[in-house]
């Protein structure tokens, strides 16, 4: 395969991780959370949250995971690039934290009003990490620009 050809597909796969990841992100947290929760009673609503985040964080990770192998190809000797695989990395460790640390103790407190203190605590520690990929990740998209063309 050429090198053109592989550049070409490197940066499709970074470009598609990207914007799937963040599009979905902010899809996910403010427009269907705000909506479950404005429409339905806030238990239920939690209860409905619930069973979509395996799914929405299984996106988040595969997508991101497309766009760090995307990037990290065209990082190759290239320090741009490379500090866009930095942010990607940092991303990808919150998602990370968030799905298999966060989110499964939150599923054993999910309902216990014992427990409503520590999940509220672990909860504002998944927003906080869900912003930081938002934010992270919406910079890429608005301003990686000058990243997106080269190679």
């Amino acid at each position: 395969m050429k090198q053109a050809s592989l550049d070409s597909a490197a940066m499709a796969m970074f470009r598609g991780g990207l914007v799937l990841w963040v599009g979905g992100a902010w899809l996910f947290s403010a427009v269907v959370l705000p909506g479950l929760f404005a429409g339905l009673e806030r238990s239920l609503a939690g209860d409905v949250a619930a069973l979509l985040f395996p799914a929405y964080y299984r996106l988040g990770l595969g997508a991101g995971v497309a766009a760090v192998l995307g990037a990290g190809w065209m990082a190759r000797g290239d320090r741009p690039w490379a500090i866009v695989v930095a942010v990607l990395m940092i991303m990808l460790a919150c998602q990370g934290w968030a799905v298999f640390v966060l989110q499964p103790h939150m599923a054993e407190l999910r309902g216990l009003e014992s427990a409503r203190a520590e999940f509220m605590k672990l909860h504002g520690w998944s927003m906080a990490l869900n912003s930081v990929v938002l934010l992270a990740g919406s910079g890429l998209v608005l301003f990686g620009g000058r990243f997106f063309g080269r190679r």
